[in-house]
């Protein structure tokens, strides 16, 4: 790191999470780090002419929550697909009109979904110009992320990319991390 940041054309480094920045500053000095808190996003492609959001029992029947996270680990447990996954469980026990939606390289694999009868689509992975007319059908996203079981060290971003995408488009955040739970609207 002290090689990289030495470098006589490196002018600044981008950090979007607190201990990245705190991190990066045993290395640089403050001038040259530019902090913005949770990212750097396209919202000029987030934000589409003509996508209409669509709302519970006024426009739609179905009560929609998704997951949307890249996975890095078996099962995505760094990520909370684990919880998003009994979360669902539990839900569709109570209601009948909640259905899940998965986007990233997730599938029927990674954890036994058999039991959501139908109740859970997986998307794969999708673009950015994917997303603006995706969100508008969904009523919350779930992140429940998972701080440092990565590896030491790894804070697996928080608020997750994909949420701050979500709220761009309109949707409502849940945000589970640790034991502390929080509401983002």
């Amino acid at each position: 790191m002290r090689k990289v940041c030495s470098l006589p054309n490196l002018a600044k480094v981008i950090t979007t999470q607190t201990l990245t920045n705190e991190y990066l500053l045993e290395f640089l000095e403050p001038e040259r780090i530019e902090f913005i808190y949770g990212g750097v996003f396209p919202s000029d492609r987030l934000t589409m002419p003509g996508v209409v959001r669509k709302y519970y029992q006024k426009d739609k029947g179905t009560f929609d929550i998704c997951f949307v996270a890249f996975k890095y680990m078996s099962q995505g447990i760094s990520k909370g697909y684990d919880v998003f996954v009994e979360v669902a469980r539990e839900l569709c026990r109570l209601h009948d009109d909640i259905f899940f939606h998965v986007v990233g390289p997730f599938d029927r694999l990674d954890i036994d979904v058999s039991d959501l009868k139908g109740r859970i689509k997986f998307y794969g992975i999708k673009q950015t110009e994917f997303f603006p007319r995706f969100f508008a059908g969904m009523d919350l996203i779930l992140a429940p992320t998972v701080p440092f079981v990565l590896r030491p060290g790894a804070f697996d971003g928080f608020p997750t990319g994909c949420c701050i995408e979500a709220g761009l488009c309109g949707c409502r955040s849940f945000l589970y991390r640790c034991s502390q739970a929080e509401c983002c609207f």
